[in-house]
């Protein structure tokens, strides 16, 4: 199960404390290159939806990269 994973408030940008959980991901992924994993981007409901949906994207390609840098 993966915990968490933090981001600067209002940005796409993972904060340090959640590169413990994304390594260990980015191992177990490297270990199991036939895993498949969906990654989603969560935010809170303060501000305009459109906003927030992008900011979600953002944060979703944001884990992306950090796993793709690492495999």
């Amino acid at each position: 199960e993966l915990q968490p994973i933090y981001f600067q408030q209002s940005k796409a940008e993972i904060l340090e404390s959640s590169y413990p959980e994304l390594e260990r991901l980015a191992s177990v992924m490297h270990q199991n290159p036939k895993l498949h994993i969906r990654i989603e981007g969560h935010t809170d409901n303060v501000g305009k939806a459109e906003d927030l949906l992008r900011l979600s994207e953002e944060r979703a390609a944001a884990i992306r990269t950090f796993l793709m840098e690492r495999n």
